[in-house]
């Protein structure tokens, strides 16, 4: 299955939020918004100014946003 992916959708993934979606594991392929890693690092740097997740956290989402 080819999907568009939101940038909610990389979040909910990354930050381990509870519900991902279950056909996950059904994709063969994914597309998203060329922005998607500009959105993911502001919402990632919000997390840290508000202190909801860690200095060590953020360096390893933000690795995983590669």
């Amino acid at each position: 299955m080819i999907v568009y992916v939101d940038n909610s959708v990389v979040l909910r993934i990354l930050l381990h939020e509870p519900n991902p979606l279950a056909i996950l594991d059904k994709w063969t392929k994914a597309y998203s918004s060329a922005l998607w890693r500009v959105e993911a690092l502001r919402t990632i740097d919000q997390l840290r100014l508000t202190h909801e997740i860690s200095d060590t956290e953020v360096a390893d989402l933000v690795r995983r946003c590669k």
